[in-house]
């Protein structure tokens, strides 16, 4: 049986390893002019993982440009 404890911090870099893709995707998605919607999607998606892991950066721009 496995400790809640490790659980945890599995669960907890499983979220900072999805982040982390997450934010390289929109950036990738950013660079190849995919829409704006969809890199607006996924920048939020990066903000809510990082609210959700306690860490309350934003990780995209207020006004992105747009394409």
């Amino acid at each position: 049986m496995t400790d809640s404890s490790d659980e945890y911090m599995t669960d907890r870099s499983d979220v900072t390893a999805f982040e982390h893709m997450l934010n390289y995707v929109s950036e990738e998605a950013q660079r190849l002019r995919v829409s704006t919607v969809v890199v607006r999607c996924l920048q939020m998606a990066v903000d809510e993982l990082a609210q959700a892991d306690g860490q309350s950066q934003k990780a995209w721009p207020e006004n992105p440009s747009l394409h």
